[in-house]
């Protein structure tokens, strides 16, 4: 599993694997574009393919790839799309930990450290998906 953030790396995964273009049903020599990608999943309902999800999950218990009797958690940070989270706006406080966002109150102020080079640590704060919120 890979987590792909943008339909343009998406398109280079499936350039680059061929195989794996094959097995999704495109050529792999003509692909589609971009744009295609970003239509067919504005044109999608979210429904729909949240059972297509919920069958393949079935499925791969079925075929004992996976049990299904565990939980687990992604401790990714989701950053939310929050004009707090915008350095560009004008917001008070922006950063204050007992803060909510108007756009979205179920957020939480996370944490990012980076470390670009050895002993150099950058910080950054966002405001990120509550722990325990169903996507």
């Amino acid at each position: 599993m890979k987590n792909i953030s943008y339909f343009s790396d998406l398109v280079r995964v499936l350039r680059d694997h061929p195989d794996l273009a094959i097995v999704f049903g495109f050529h792999p020599l003509r692909l589609p574009q971009v744009e295609n990608f970003s239509a067919f999943l504005g044109d999608t309902d979210n429904h729909l393919l949240q059972e297509v999800r919920n069958a393949l999950v079935g499925k791969l218990i079925q075929s004992d790839e996976i049990r299904g009797s565990y939980i687990s958690f992604d401790s990714t940070n989701i950053p939310v799309k929050v004009k707090e989270n915008n350095l560009k706006t004008s917001v008070k406080d922006r950063f204050k930990k007992n803060r909510r966002p108007k756009g979205d109150a179920q957020s939480r102020l996370g944490v990012m450290i980076n470390f670009p080079k050895p002993f150099q640590k950058e910080i950054r704060y966002f405001f990120r998906l509550s722990e325990f919120r169903s996507l």
